[in-house]
């Protein structure tokens, strides 16, 4: 699996803290959201598949792009609904602060 950068220009970029904090909370939330809550997948690795990694990295990759562009840590966590809109126009939202 290969995953590129989100694609935020040089410029953007405010503050790197918090964004390999924020690509793992996201990258870990997305594989458990797409493992699903059945019993038998809970607290098992089996149940993943490539696909599910690619597109939690991809999100993962995207949130992450996006907490650069803001200031601070916590703060510059983006909302899934900014990631996914980030992830669907390659465009940063400058208003979802």
């Amino acid at each position: 699996i290969r995953m590129g950068c989100a694609p935020v220009a040089r410029e953007l970029i405010r503050d790197t803290t918090g964004a390999g904090d924020t690509w793992v909370g996201y990258f870990a939330a997305e594989l458990a959201r797409a493992q699903g809550n059945s019993p038998e997948s809970i607290g098992s690795l089996a149940s993943l598949t490539p696909a599910m990694v690619e597109q939690s990295m991809l999100l993962a990759t995207f949130a992450s792009g996006l907490a650069v562009t803001r200031m601070g840590a916590i703060p510059s966590i983006p909302e899934r609904r900014h990631v996914e809109r980030f992830v669907k126009t390659k465009q940063p939202d400058s208003d979802s602060s």
